[in-house]
C-alpha cells in the first residue's frame, strides 16, 4: 500500500492561490468523501490550514494528476493555475514531510504548535467518516507520538514566536504606546485566541470580540476580560479601534476599502493597524492602499518572522535529526508488521496443505490401505504440494537469469546444508 502526500503551501503558492483551495472545517467531510469517490482512494485526509492545504492518502505517482484535476474542479481553479504550485511526497518521504510539518519546520514560523493541533483535527475528521485504515491509521499515531518528542527534547517549541506576536513589533514602530490603544479582535477560533494573548501582554487598553454569535465569543471573552460585540454592528464600531486583527472563517472579505475610508473619516485620520490572519482574507487587498491603513496579512509578515527565527537554526537542525530516525522507525515497525502478517499467512498456508494431505491420509486408513503406504503417500504428497509453488517460481527465476532470487530460496529452505538438523519452535 503506498503513501501519497500532495497540495500546496505558503512556500510554493500566494495567498490568493491558497485561499481559493482552502477548505473550511465543515466542508472537510463532503470533500473527502467526494475525493474518493472520484478517484477510488481507500484512505483520505485533508489538512486545509491558513499556510497549505494538503491531500494525505493511499495513492501512487499515478494518481497525481486524478487529484489535481479533481482539487481543480472542486475548488474552481484554474488548472493550469494551480499545477505550478503542486508539490508532492511519497512513501518515506512522505513520511517525514508529513512529521516536519507537524513539528512545525515546515511553517511560515518554525516551530508554531497550531499545525500540531490542526493535524489532530484532519485525521479525527478523516477517521469519523471510516477514511483511515491499516495505512494511516498507525502513521498518524507515530507522527503524533514522534512530534511530542521532538518537541519535549529540542528547544524548537519553546519561545515560540506567531504572526500575531511579530505583528505586535511592527505596531510598535505605529504607536508608541500600545497600552493607550483600544484593541479589536475579530472570530472567535484557535487563531483568535492566539492573536489575542500578544495583546493582553501588551498591555493594550482595552480589548473587544466582534463574532457572528456573540455567545460562541463570551468564553474566549472571559479569558481576555474582554468586551463582546456582533459582527453586525462592525460597520459602526469599527473607527473605535487602533489595532484590528481578523481571523474569521467567511469566504469573502467583510472589510472593504470603502468601509475603511469612513473609518479614517472618522478617527480624523488617526493611523490604525489591520492584522488579516484569515484565509481567505478577510480584509480587501486595496484597503492597504489607503493613507494612514497599515493593512498585514501573513504573507506580508513572512520576512519580518524569518529575522525573528533565525535563533532556532540549531533546535531546527537537531529536529531534523530526530525527525530522520522517526522516519526510519516508521519504516522498521511497518516492515516487521508485514513480516508478521507473511509469516502467519505462510504457516496458514502450510496448516491448511497438511490438513487435506491428513484428511486423505484417514480416508485411506478407513478404505483398508496399509498404515505403510499411506505414510508414503502423505509424505509425497505433502512435499509435492509444499515445492509446487517454490517450483514453479524457480523455473520462471532461471529464464529470467535472476540470481538474487534462487539464492533466496536457497536460504530460505537450506538448501546449503546449514540446517541439516530438525527444526523446533
Amino acid at each position: 500500500m503506498n503513501l501519497l502526500v500532495l497540495g500546496l503551501s505558503h512556500e510554493t503558492a500566494p495567498i490568493a492561490l491558497r485561499e481559493r483551495v482552502a477548505f473550511s472545517a465543515s466542508e472537510l467531510r463532503d470533500a473527502i468523501n467526494a475525493l474518493r469517490t472520484a478517484t477510488r482512494l481507500e484512505e483520505v485526509v485533508i489538512l486545509s490550514t491558513c499556510n497549505r492545504t494538503e491531500i494525505i492518502c493511499t495513492g501512487n505517482i499515478d494518481d497525481i494528476e486524478t487529484i489535481i484535476q479533481w482539487l481543480a474542479q472542486n475548488r474552481h481553479c484554474d488548472l493550469a493555475a494551480l499545477e505550478p504550485s503542486i508539490y508532492h511526497h511519497a512513501q518515506m518521504d512522505a513520511v517525514s514531510h508529513l512529521i516536519r510539518v507537524s513539528v512545525g519546520l515546515d511553517s511560515m514560523i518554525i516551530g508554531e504548535p497550531q499545525i500540531f493541533g490542526q493535524m489532530k483535527d484532519a485525521f479525527l475528521v478523516a477517521s469519523s467518516i471510516g477514511a483511515t485504515g491499516p495505512l494511516l491509521e498507525p502513521l498518524f499515531q507515530h507522527i503524533f507520538n514522534s512530534t511530542k518528542r521532538v518537541r519535549s527534547e529540542t528547544a524548537i517549541g519553546r519561545h515560540s514566536v506567531s504572526a500575531p506576536a511579530t505583528a505586535i513589533a511592527l505596531a510598535r514602530n505605529i504607536f508608541s504606546d500600545l497600552r493607550s490603544c483600544r484593541a479589536l479582535l475579530i472570530g472567535a477560533g484557535e487563531m483568535t485566541e492566539v492573536a489575542g494573548q500578544p495583546l493582553i501582554e501588551a498591555q493594550v487598553q482595552s480589548l473587544t470580540i466582534a463574532n457572528r454569535t456573540p455567545e460562541n465569543a463570551r468564553e474566549l471573552a472571559s479569558k481576555f476580560n474582554a468586551e463582546v460585540i456582533p459582527l453586525s454592528e462592525l460597520p459602526d464600531q469599527l473607527d473605535r479601534f487602533d489595532l484590528i486583527y481578523s481571523a474569521t472563517a467567511a469566504r469573502l472579505p467583510f472589510i472593504g476599502k470603502g468601509l475603511m475610508e469612513r473609518v479614517i473619516k472618522k478617527r480624523k485620520r488617526s493611523p490604525v493597524f489591520i492584522l488579516d490572519l484569515a484565509v481567505p482574507r478577510d480584509v480587501e487587498p486595496e484597503v492597504g492602499e489607503l493613507p494612514d491603513v497599515y493593512l498585514y496579512s501573513l504573507d506580508d509578515l513572512q520576512s519580518t518572522i524569518a529575522d525573528n527565527l533565525r535563533k532556532r537554526n540549531v533546535a531546527a537542525d537537531e529536529a531534523e535529526a530526530l525527525i530522520e530516525r522517526a522516519s526510519l522507525a516508521f519504516k522498521e515497525e511497518r516492515a516487521a508488521r508485514s513480516n508478521q502478517a507473511t509469516l502467519l499467512s505462510l504457516r496458514q498456508h502450510l496448516t491448511h496443505l497438511g490438513q487435506v494431505e491428513l484428511a486423505k491420509a484417514k480416508a485411506s486408513l478407513d478404505r483398508g490401505t496399509p498404515p505403510d503406504k499411506v505414510l508414503e503417500d502423505l509424505s509425497r504428497g505433502l512435499v509435492n504440494k509444499i515445492a509446487h509453488a517454490p517450483s514453479l517460481a524457480l523455473k520462471d527465476a532461471g529464464k529470467r537469469g535472476d540470481s538474487h532470487f534462487i539464492d533466496a530460496v536457497s536460504t530460505l529452505f537450506a538448501l546449503d546444508g546449514s540446517n541439516d538438523e530438525s527444526i523446533t519452535d
